[in-house]
């Protein structure tokens, strides 16, 4: 089998497992531990939780949490798991009809710009687990606790690498924009491709939006210069370091550095090309290496951060949210649910998670599994340094709907199409902004 062949066998096998995935688990289903008769109590009243989950966060380790509830505690998940990117349309489209399950999974605290905290969520900031958070800002809105969080944070935002390419072409790690160009036309010149992009938006939207944030040097700039854009001040004109950030990266595309079927390209498949050494880099969260790495156990994946012209600083783009639950404020199983995170939020339910997934727990006292060493000393560096900063969109979260049917999109389209370039990006965003922001007002 030559490798193109093997390529596309690898790709097929992937979809194949996937799809057996979505199978298995799309729509509604029950799941439990077949030794759970055998071992719970007698006097435990068996008790259903329905729960919406998010298709890339339903892991391994939340899985073996869930049986673990039902084996010892006889609480059953009712779960629905939906893609990805359908999963915000579909939780607006259960609030709005009244249908929302007792618990929602998503990213935290983007799900408090979907669901009104105060009026559609359960406060939990009188349960005693909050005092274990290692991070509870976090999780939190106007300091109460409307969510449980499974980590502190999601890691941060850089290059992955495959190490196994890089060591066979004696590749360095860039430490200048410069280098950065130079290590992309060596990887060009061996007929492979240097950064891959995929199409799902989530994905490509990571490079801009933690650009973003490089660029505005520091947290505090970036929320000053949200608060004069949504409250017309200024304009996106006025900061020109934001366009910058997207044509930096249609600069890179233009000289050859990224795959050619990006409109095309899946994140999963990204993963597989990364492998196979079709590819030789990818941004994305480091912490996604851990996630990825039992799909590919015979290579090994690096971590390092993107130099860019538009930060002399050297700042590292931390994903300041993490996957969690909320629960229906109306919740009839509200002492099924309190129960359930009492439990999740012990080690002995938490170490599951993180053996499946390495991470940064939510939680004191959990072990957060086998975090890679790179992975784990590009942020430790960065932290001791105070050169972390936030994800704009985790700024811009009060406009946070917008951010899949426009901002993403407009990005895409620049990556895919050639035919607008970033001040365009901006300033098709800035208009939506400024609808979004008067529509509000009218219905205040």
């Amino acid at each position: 089998m030559n490798k193109k062949e093997e390529k596309g066998m690898k790709k097929i096998m992937k979809k194949l497992l996937a799809i057996g995935c979505i199978t298995a688990l799309t729509g509604t289903m029950v799941i439990g531990c077949g030794k759970a008769a055998e071992t719970k109590s007698e006097s435990k009243k068996e008790e259903k939780i329905s729960v919406m989950l998010v298709q890339s966060q339903n892991i391994d380790g939340l899985q073996e949490m869930f049986a673990k509830l039902e084996e010892e505690e006889g609480i059953k998940i009712d779960a629905q798991v939906i893609p990805d990117d359908q999963y915000v349309k579909m939780v607006q489209m259960k609030k709005a009809s009244g249908e929302l399950p007792d618990v929602v999974q998503n990213n935290v605290p983007h799900i408090f710009n979907i669901l009104e905290p105060e009026k559609d969520l359960y406060d939990f900031s009188d349960e005693e687990w909050v005092s274990q958070l290692v991070q509870p800002d976090v999780s939190q809105f106007n300091g109460k606790q409307y969510a449980f969080p499974l980590k502190a944070n999601q890691g941060c935002q850089n290059v992955i690498y495959n190490k196994d390419f890089f060591d066979k072409n004696k590749l360095e790690i860039p430490k200048t924009p410069e280098e950065f160009t130079q290590l992309c036309e060596d990887i060009k010149k061996l007929d492979v491709t240097p950064i891959l992009m995929a199409s799902d938006t989530w994905v490509p939207q990571m490079w801009m939006t933690a650009g973003f944030a490089r660029a505005m040097g520091s947290d505090e700039a970036s929320k000053e210069m949200t608060e004069n854009i949504f409250n017309k001040k200024k304009t996106f004109a006025d900061y020109p370091q934001l366009a910058n950030v997207i044509d930096e990266l249609l600069a890179l595309r233009d000289k050859g550095y990224l795959n050619d079927d990006i409109a095309s390209l899946t994140w999963d498949d990204a993963w597989v090309e990364l492998s196979d050494q079709s590819g030789a880099m990818l941004f994305g969260e480091g912490l996604t290496i851990g996630q990825n790495q039992s799909m590919f156990p015979d290579t090994h994946f690096g971590v390092f951060n993107l130099p860019v012209d538009y930060d002399a600083q050297d700042l590292l783009c931390l994903s300041k949210y993490t996957s969690g639950f909320v629960v229906r404020k109306d919740c009839e199983h509200i002492d099924a649910v309190k129960k359930m995170f009492d439990c999740f939020a012990e080690p002995e339910y938490l170490n599951l998670y993180f053996a499946s997934a390495p991470g940064f727990p939510a939680f004191k006292d959990v072990d957060g599994g086998a975090v890679q060493k790179d992975v784990y000393e590009l942020y430790n560096s960065h932290l001791e340094d105070d050169k972390l900063v936030s994800e704009m969109n985790v700024v811009w979260g009060e406009v946070e709907s917008l951010f899949s049917d426009h901002l993403w999109p407009y990005y895409l389209e620049a990556l895919t199409k050639d035919d607008i370039d970033g001040q365009q990006v901006m300033d098709r965003f800035e208009k939506d902004i400024d609808k979004f922001m008067e529509q509000n007002q009218k219905e205040e």
